[in-house]
């Protein structure tokens, strides 16, 4: 199945739509939250980082796309330390 992006309006909408119904606080979910959480998850899974940046329509360079959104985090330094 081809994917289709969803137009960011509307994925805002959605968005706000869903954390209403979750009654979450809206300060704490945005969607640019959502958009770093949805790249560092995708390259902490290795994930091809040329992928990421499509996915995100990041207009960026690929430093920026690294600088921002791959962080490290706690299992990625025991995985590092375990190569040992």
């Amino acid at each position: 199945k081809e994917l289709v992006p969803m137009r960011s309006d509307k994925a805002i909408s959605e968005l706000k739509i869903a954390v209403r119904i979750a009654k979450a606080d809206t300060k704490e979910i945005g969607h640019h939250k959502l958009r770093h959480s949805f790249a560092s998850e995708l390259l902490r899974k290795k994930a091809n980082p040329e992928a990421v940046k499509e996915l995100m329509r990041h207009s960026g360079s690929m430093e920026i796309l690294f600088k921002h959104y791959a962080h490290v985090q706690r299992d990625d330094l025991k995985e590092a330390v375990e190569l040992l």
